[in-house]
This record gives structure tokens, sequence and C-alpha cells, in this order.
């Protein structure tokens, strides 16, 4: 009897235990930067109120943020415009603490940091810091916040670039071609050649990327051009850009598409009957081989290449999701676009909201809702190639 009633207590104690661990659990979801005031700011959302030291290292300059180990933290990789953050890494210097380290390009003075609580427009508790190139340390007034000296190096979990990839950037219409037309008689043609131009400097300011356009002024370039720059490029990503128009004006939100299994076998068909296609497809050499074998290579390149299209897709709906973007249902869309047809080049289609309804065509008229949308594409892109290189084991 004396067994059961040990058994039975130690059962409560791990319970209590386990009800513990999770009463305490917490969550970061994400880790932003933004300029306000000439300062860079650093925003952290939280699903509660966490307790946090923040230290601000000197050689070489960096600030530590570090929480309690169980805290979880999704690793997400955000680019500071102001160039004073250059770098975000993740790491646990001990058992009972989890770290995020900011590396700076000069030492900084924490000027302040404070915590915005939930609201109508975010669920998230959101720790701001705010910072500028200094070599003081200000120490913030709030009780939770500790500003001490230097520690040892924490343990790096990421790791530098060792490669730069190349992005196609590919503004729908142009020219005499004007595309969807909204309010005010604003023309989508303008308002993707404008996003476009925001996404590729905040990729390029990262320093991994080099980012190319298929346009850069208003002029047309047929369908298929569009997307056989890329390839003769060797671009590693292709993005459309578009805003749709429905006459249903009620109708709103951004939406991605990928091409469809359907057309994707239909265009496989075309490319592998057409004499130009005896060269190389992603590193494959057709011409070297007989038309069952190349229909066979290149139908697993086409797969593989769907299969990265998909997965940049999901990124990009979750990251919408983080950036507050309103989105259609069933956000991920599959269809026959020619300019998703490129078979070794993973490809996707923005349409970044209706021009038929009057919300999003104000919306995407504005500089702060471009941002906002080029900044979750943006994020969307580093997501994507971590992941691959995730999978290649580099």
């Amino acid at each position: 009897m004396k067994q059961y009633l040990w058994l039975f207590l130690f059962c409560v104690f791990t319970l209590s235990l386990c009800l513990s661990n999770i009463a305490n659990a917490q969550t970061i979801y994400d880790v932003r930067f933004g300029i306000h005031n000439n300062q860079t700011r650093i925003v952290i959302d939280t699903d509660q109120k966490l307790r946090y030291d923040i230290d601000v290292l000197p050689s070489p300059p960096r600030l530590i943020f570090d929480v309690s180990a169980q805290t979880t933290i999704q690793q997400t990789t955000h680019h500071d415009q102001s160039r004073l953050i250059t770098r975000t890494r993740y790491g646990r210097p001990k058992a009972d603490t989890k770290r995020i380290v900011f590396d700076l390009s000069k030492p900084v003075t924490v000027k302040s940091t404070f915590v915005i609580a939930p609201s109508q427009t975010t669920p998230y508790h959101r720790i701001v810091i705010d910072i500028e190139h200094g070599h003081t340390i200000n120490r913030p007034p709030l009780k939770s916040v500790n500003i001490k000296g230097p520690t040892p190096k924490p343990t790096s979990l990421k790791k530098s670039y060792k490669k730069k990839y190349l992005i196609t950037l590919d503004p729908g219409h142009g020219g005499g071609d004007p595309g969807a037309i909204g309010p005010n008689r604003i023309k989508e043609k303008d308002i993707v050649l404008s996003l476009a131009k925001i996404i590729k400097a905040n990729l390029e300011s990262s320093g991994r990327f080099d980012v190319v356009l298929t346009r850069q002024s208003d002029h047309y370039i047929k369908l298929r051009d569009r997307f056989k720059k890329a390839r003769d490029r060797q671009s590693n990503l292709f993005i459309s850009l578009h805003a749709d128009k429905i006459h249903l004006p009620s109708v709103r939100g951004a939406s991605v598409y990928t091409l469809s299994e359907t057309a994707s076998d239909k265009e496989t068909a075309r490319l592998a009957q057409q004499e130009n296609n005896a060269g190389v497809v992603a590193g494959v050499d057709l011409a070297e081989e007989n038309d069952t074998v190349a229909n066979i290579l290149l139908d697993l390149v086409r797969r593989e290449t769907l299969n990265e299209s998909k997965l940049f897709a999901e990124l990009l709906v979750t990251s919408m999701k983080k950036h507050n973007i309103r989105r259609l249902n069933n956000t991920h869309r599959f269809a026959g676009f020619a300019v998703l047809k490129a078979p070794d080049i993973p490809s996707v289609l923005i349409e970044a909201g209706f021009m038929s309804n009057k919300h999003d065509a104000q919306l995407l008229q504005t500089r702060d809702y471009q941002n906002r949308l080029a900044g979750s594409i943006s994020d969307s892109v580093h997501q994507f190639f971590d992941r691959i290189e995730h999978l290649q084991g580099q």
C-alpha cells in the first residue's frame, strides 16, 4: 500500500511541475526593426509579459537580449534599414537562459525601452528598444530591464551568408497595358513597379541578394520574355507582382499563386517537344540524352521546382499574417499563369490586393502599406533561402 502511495505522490509532483511549466510558457513570435525619431527601433512581439535582461557589449559591438529558457523563440529574419543592426542571432548561453544577439555596425546607446500592451490591431505585447550610435549606456527606466557589463561571447546558432542569390522581380503589365485600374484612375502597373523597387532595396540592403527587375520603367514585356529573362540570368527565385480586379467590389485581400500540377504537366510536355529545349536545364544537358530520358529528367527538375515554389508561398502566407496584411481565404492558390512556367526556377505570382475594392486600392497607394507588404515578401525570401540551406546541409 505504501508503494502505491509513493507512486501516487510522485505522479502528483510530476504533474504539478508540468502544469507549472505550461503556466510559465511564453513565446516570442517576431523580432523586427524600424526607424523612429532618427533612432533604430527594435520591436519584439510576445504572447504575454515577460522579464528580460539587456546587455550592451563593446567589442565587437553587440546588444544582448536574454529571457528565461522556458520562452519559445520563433526565429525570424528581418533586416534593419538603418544598417546599425547587421545581423540577428539566437543562442542559449546557459541552461536557464535563451538569448537573442543583435550584431551592430558600431557602438550604441540604449535610449529607452518600454512595453506596449495588446490592442485591437495586434494581439501581442510589444517590447520596444530604441538605440542610436553612441559610446555611453543610458539605463532604461523599466525594472525588468537590467543593463550589465560585458559577458562571455554567446554561442551562435546562425551562420553568416556563404553565397549571394539572384532574385528576379517581375512588376506586371506596363506600357500600353495598364493592368487593373482603380479609383482615381490609379493603375496596377504603377503600383507593382513601386512595390518592386521597395522590395529590391530591402533585399539588396542585406548584402545577401542581387535583385533584377524585368522592367524598371513604364514599358511592356511579353509574358514568356519575363521568365526567360530570369532563366537567362540563372535566377534563384522569380516573383511576379500584380494587383487583382473582380466584378465583386467587396472582395479584398492579398493572395499568392504557384503553378498548378495540370498546367505544369502540359508545360513540361511542351518544353520537351521544343527543339530549343535541347540545352541545359538546371544543370542537366538534355541534348546529351534521348527523348525518353530527357523527359524524365525534365519532369524531375520541374517537380522539385514546384515543391520549392510551394514552400516559398507557404512562408509568404505566414509572413503576411505577421505583418498584418489582409489576405484572401485559401491565400495560397494554384493556376496556370504563363510567367510561372520556368521549369527550373521557383516561381510565385503575388496579387497584392484588389484594385476593384476601394479599401485595397487606397492602401496600395500608400507608402506605409507598400513598405509592410514589401517587408513581408522580403522576410519570406530570407526565410526561404534559410530553409533551402538547412535542407542542403549548408
